[in-house]
């Protein structure tokens, strides 16, 4: 009851004024960070203690907090820390801040000075501090203002998403400090070439020097070293020409290499040093790995092996938390997936920690991160404002990431129509843009499988739900080489738990099944390889009808769950079939009804009453045959007020608002798992209004009732309504007699509840549901034209009349109500993708 009445009031949008939560997190700033490390030159200062927060025009003092932090309004807010660099040696050192990710887009001010504004999207970035605002007299404020709201056309991700986890706003990873000298060797880039004995490998560094003097007595000099865990490699000295800025190229030959393999994740550690006249001004280091990692025209190649992904995707989530995660979790989290024999995760939906890439170097993974955008209408692709913003983003994203991992791979967003040379285009144009950046692989995801190559496109990933027979033929029929096409997500919801056997659907038994049979159709059709979806349960912002209502938001789609215990079914029969163990046998059971009883109950019990009441009194049955067979005559009747039974219509009013209801639930209960009437919905942009509509989909005996209340109402309503456009005609109207009408011109509502017992069961048969939906539509028509005919004849006008003004209010009333939608979450657009979509879902 209580989880009734609460969706109730969220459907009525119930606002109120709220308190502001905040979340935070302990530190997550991992230590020793092969990125961001402590030299005899350089510095790293925390910088996650000791903030405050406050909305942007609130004049009150700031809450004290520690970042990363998360804050629950759509209100810009302020993050404000005081720095003291009374300590420091401002003139020989330059000062940057880095923060590994602000979400949405944020300013950052240094003593109220603008010196950076970054734009959306939880991308690491630094800022340097110019050391002329620098103060060391005075405590320093830094303040990052954020702007945490999504937007349903300019946003990346945008504000609509399908199975996305939470969007956080605010400081969501951690910040430092890092303090450099101004004459100092940064490492813009390396690559290794390795010869195909893998004797040899030629590694080179491109390298940015700040010098300070120009003078000939002045002599620069780099030094370059090679390690491994033991002892020194090699070890190369390169003098400078003496200009402020120099670009410079560095080759180390290295024998015998220890190659990066997934079971050897080997590593060597480079150090830079900057020598003036023999002293060392600046040490910077950097792991490197050593590994051949490349893109061929019969699919991907590790060390000059057939690389096959065995993947899974991952969503960091918490109930709490969000998408905040300490360091610990995160590295614990990659650790249970490697467990599993998987080579390969992808960071799906969000832009990941940095540290989960330097994690998956650790421990042998291939990191696939991407951009999150997914299944973007292509109305707004049109837009070149929109392009060029993934374009920017895209271009921020690669340079980031680069920093922290050499053999990954790059998506250019997910939920593509495979058919779409709108969206090829985009595609095309975002991986031209990755492969500037070097020999970097790259994917898109589709619905659907795309017939033809996109240029500059490597690897095409095919979204499969629940259902892998559509697939069966269409990848052998694409003229794209099947090793270049992977699963880039298999997802089958678990929420009906432990059962005896996979013949239950969306249980645990039968996403263990279905994931071992995408596994052996990906081995038969010669992909590229799969990712099953996804790793854990995760939280997301919507309620998702898909993965069932849950009143956090829970995502019921994971192998492991959110406490990530690994005694699931799915998580032993998935690592079984990986690692080429004993197989597991997973029980067939038996399968179980799940036609809800209460549908037939109803039935019965209101066809009882409507039957009682019909014949209770032969006035009353002639009346009934009357309102159906001859129904002019009778709305005369009653404009001519003729005796008609009040108690008799308020009964069948409510009989009729039981059958309404009835007919409602039904629908709704067919449709509550379905990704198309979701993603519809998601159209609308309202997260409230669509948790509620979940609810009543998979509570039938709480709809009923709210929709009992609701249909009562809207006879209440409709009277009214008639009743207020009767001031307009020279007649006087009665309420009651409006009332009437508006009752009795239902009546039809009541002929099908033998039908409504049983519609759930015949529309889950899905033999002959078009006809159904066609006869059911034709069925409402009729209903609508009974009750305008009640309103002519009461009104005593002409039926075109009232048909004509029936007709323009009902499209004014539509096209208000699209174009406050479209005007607000580009409703039209998204629901024309959808559209694009529904042969695919």
């Amino acid at each position: 009851m209580k989880k009734f009445l609460f969706a109730l009031l969220i459907l009525l949008n119930f606002n109120c004024l709220s308190q502001i939560r905040i979340k935070e997190i302990d530190s997550n700033l991992r230590p020793n960070s092969p990125n961001y490390s402590n030299t005899i030159t350089r510095q790293i200062i925390p910088f996650n203690q000791n903030w405050s927060f406050k909305l942007l025009d609130s004049e009150k003092d700031g809450v004290a907090l520690n970042v990363p932090a998360t804050y629950n309004s759509r209100k810009d807010v302020i993050f404000q820390k005081a720095v003291d660099f009374s300590s420091f040696n401002i003139k020989n050192n330059k000062f940057t801040i880095h923060f590994l990710g602000i979400s949405y887009s944020a300013d950052i001010l240094f003593n109220d000075i603008i010196i950076f504004k970054k734009a959306g999207g939880s991308i690491p970035f630094f800022v340097e501090i110019p050391n002329d605002l620098i103060s060391t007299d005075n405590k320093n404020i830094l303040k990052v203002v954020v702007e945490g709201e999504l937007d349903s056309q300019i946003s990346i991700p945008l504000f609509q998403r399908f199975l996305f986890p939470i969007n956080s706003s605010g400081i969501t990873r951690d910040v430092f400090l890092q303090i450099i000298p101004k004459e100092n060797v940064q490492i813009e880039k390396y690559t290794s070439k390795i010869d195909d004995n893998f004797k040899s490998a030629l590694l080179n560094f491109q390298l940015k020097t700040q010098l300070g003097s120009t003078s000939e007595n002045t002599k620069y000099k780099i030094e370059v070293s090679i390690s491994d865990s033991s002892k020194s490699i090699a070890n190369v000295n390169q003098a400078l020409f003496n200009t402020e800025l120099k670009n410079s190229s560095i080759n180390i030959n290295i024998s015998n290499p220890k190659i990066w393999t997934i079971d050897d994740p080997n590593k060597y550690l480079a150090e830079f040093k900057l020598f003036k006249n023999d002293s060392l001004v600046d040490l910077s280091k950097k792991e490197i790995r050593i590994v051949k990692f490349e893109k061929r025209s019969d699919g991907i190649f590790l060390n000059n092996n057939k690389f096959d992904i065995k993947g899974v995707t991952y969503i960091p989530s918490d109930k709490k938390f969000g998408e905040l995660i300490s360091y610990s979790e995160l590295k614990k989290d990659l650790q249970i997936i490697k467990g599993m024999g998987i080579n390969s995760v992808r960071f799906a939906k969000s832009t990941p920690h940095p540290f989960a890439l330097e994690i998956c170097s650790e421990i042998g993974l291939i990191p696939f991160i991407e951009i999150p955008l997914n299944s973007p209408p292509k109305l707004i692709f049109m837009d070149e404002n929109f392009s060029f913003r993934v374009e920017r983003f895209i271009d921020e994203f690669v340079k980031s990431y680069s920093n922290y991992s050499t053999s990954m791979v790059i998506g250019v967003g997910s939920g593509y129509l495979h058919d779409s040379n709108i969206e090829f285009g985009l595609i095309e144009k975002l991986s031209k843009a990755v492969h500037k950046f070097g020999n970097i692989i790259t994917f898109a995801s589709f619905n659907g499988v795309p017939q033809n190559k996109i240029d500059d496109l490597d690897l095409y990933g095919i979204e499969i739900f629940d259902k892998i027979e559509p697939f069966e033929n269409v990848i052998s029929t694409s003229n794209i080489n099947p090793a270049d096409i992977f699963i880039s997500e298999a997802t089958y919801p678990n929420y009906n738990g432990s059962t005896n056997g996979y013949l239950n659907p969306f249980s645990f038994e039968a996403q263990a099944r279905y994931f071992e049979n995408i596994i052996d159709f990906s081995n038969s059709k010669n992909t590229g390889g799969f990712f099953l979806n996804t790793m854990f349960d995760f939280y997301g912002d919507f309620s998702s009808l898909y993965t069932k209502y849950d009143e956090d938001n829970l995502y019921s789609i994971g192998i492991l769950g959110v406490d990530k215990n690994v005694n699931r079914t799915s998580y032993n029969v998935i690592k079984a079939k990986i690692t080429n163990s004993q197989r597991i046998t997973i029980p067939i059971g038996s399968t179980k009804d799940d036609s809800p009883m209460f549908f037939i109950v109803v039935g019965l019990i209101l066809s009882i009453l409507m039957g009682v009441l019909v014949n209770s009194k032969k006035k009353l049955r002639e009346d009934a045959t009357r309102a159906l067979i001859r129904s002019y005559n009778f709305f005369a009747d009653i404009r001519d007020h003729r005796i008609i039974s009040g108690v008799a219509t308020v009964f069948l009013m409510l009989i009729l608002a039981g059958a309404h209801s009835l007919l409602i639930i039904n629908i709704l209960y067919y449709f509550r798992n379905g990704i198309l009437f979701e993603k519809v919905l998601l159209s609308f942009g309202n997260p409230s209004f669509i948790s509620s509509l979940n609810y009543f989909a998979w509570n039938p005996v709480e709809a009923f009732f709210f929709f009992f209340m609701f249909s009562v109402l809207l006879f209440l309503f409709v009277s009214a309504i008639i009743l207020l456009i009767s001031f307009f005609v020279k007649i006087k109207i009665y309420f009651t007699s409006i009332f009437f009408t508006v009752v009795w011109a239902v009546l039809p509502l009541a002929l099908l509840l033998p039908i409504k017992m049983v519609l759930y069961r015949v529309l889950s048969a899905d033999v002959i549901n078009g006809y159904i939906y066609i006869f059911l539509l034709v069925y409402l028509l009729w209903i609508a034209n009974r009750v305008v005919k009640g309103i002519y004849v009461i009104f005593d006008i002409s039926a075109g009349k009232a048909f004509l003004f029936t007709f323009f209010s009902l499209i004014i009333l539509l096209a208000g109500f699209l174009l406050y939608f479209q005007i607000s979450y580009s409703t039209i657009y998204y629901l024309i993708c959808v559209f694009n979509q529904a042969n695919l879902i």
